[in-house]
């Protein structure tokens, strides 16, 4: 009899409990739709906020990277000021051509702009022609024994007034200046500004003599064109002012600069002497290039490459890029901890539960 009793019992208590429990979730049902939510918000959380959180980064890094100009985010390789001789150019492109890269097919770093100067002083005479001015020379009005004439732009400054200017090799200077007559530089030949001619009187085709500060003699280049910058505020020229006429130099205020003087690499080798001739290699970064992933090994592989260079060759890398990760880091914590804080504190959380 005991047996069949407790048969009988068994499913009573547990409808009784299923009572409780329906019982319960009435009770508490506003808490535990709240629960519900909380794990399915976490869930998506984990799967979708690293995603989220990945874009942003690369958003900020990218923002900040383009937003900084290109001396900042590129590489400026030039002789330590401690080395006792500067090193060739082209040695300066093979140490170019050296700066990592990522194991992928995207590269970080464009073609090298390489550039050679050395500063010159020259005043004003009446130009030499050769054959190939004399058409021009012919058409040209003349003043008092065959000068130019005003018209023609003879210089303001009288005759022996001297004149500072940079002889200037470039690499791709001649994309990025309008020709107004001739042709752009080859050989030794130079090409000067429109401005620069006038105020010197000089026409295609004539030479003009120009003393460099370690030469033993004055060297007399031709005048193959005459140019008109493009844009001088260009990112190709990495921020320098080429076009400096009419500055008037500290300390020196009888010296007058004018626009830069171009010619080849093989042109600036043969009119300047080595010591008057500095060189630099510019390497431009390619934005968008570098991902947050590879933030880390670009900065360990670019201190290493620093490093090496300037002690086994003595050139300084020089670059702002360092400081530019360090602030889009900087900008990504602010964002990562504010957007959690966010998150948590619209959270619906039921006051029965804190």
């Amino acid at each position: 009899m005991a047996e069949g009793g407790d048969a009988r019992q068994a499913p009573a208590h547990r409808r009784v409990r299923a009572a409780l429990l329906v019982s319960g979730l009435r009770w508490r049902a506003r808490s535990s739709l709240v629960m519900f939510a909380v794990a399915v918000f976490a869930a998506g959380a984990a799967a979708f906020g690293p995603i989220y959180l990945r874009s942003a980064d690369q958003l900020t890094l990218e923002g900040t990277l383009s937003s900084a100009s290109r001396p900042q985010t590129g590489l400026t390789l030039a002789a330590s000021p401690h080395r006792r001789t500067a090193p060739a150019v082209a040695r300066l492109e093979a140490l170019a051509r050296a700066a990592p890269e990522p194991r992928s097919t995207a590269r970080w770093w464009g073609a090298p702009i390489a550039t050679s100067r050395a500063t010159f002083l020259t005043v004003p005479t009446i130009p030499q022609r050769t054959a190939s001015s004399s058409v021009a020379a012919a058409q040209a009005p003349s003043g008092p024994r065959g000068a130019p004439s005003a018209g023609a732009g003879s210089p303001p400054y009288g005759p022996t007034h001297p004149f500072r200017a940079t002889l200037v090799a470039r690499t791709g200077a001649c994309a990025h200046l309008d020709s107004v007559a001739g042709r752009c530089s080859e050989g030794t030949g130079v090409v000067v500004s429109s401005r620069t001619a006038r105020l010197l009187g000089l026409t295609v085709g004539v030479t003009f003599p120009v003393r460099f500060r370690h030469a033993s003699s004055p060297v007399a280049p031709q005048v193959v064109g005459i140019y008109r910058p493009r844009n001088p505020y260009a990112a190709y020229w990495w921020g320098r002012d080429d076009f400096s006429y009419g500055t008037i130099l500290p300390r020196l205020t009888a010296l007058v600069e004018v626009d830069d003087v171009f010619t080849t690499a093989s042109g600036i080798r043969a009119l300047a002497p080595g010591t008057d001739v500095t060189s630099t290699v510019q390497v431009p970064y390619r934005q968008g290039s570098l991902t947050t992933g590879a933030v880390a090994d670009f900065e360990t592989s670019l201190a290493a490459f620093e490093q090496a260079t300037l002690g086994r060759t003595g050139v300084e890398v020089r670059t702002d890029l360092s400081a530019l990760l360090a602030h889009a880091g900087g900008v990504e914590h602010a964002a990562t901890t504010v957007a959690g804080e966010s998150v948590w504190r619209r959270l619906p959380l039921d006051p029965d539960l804190v």
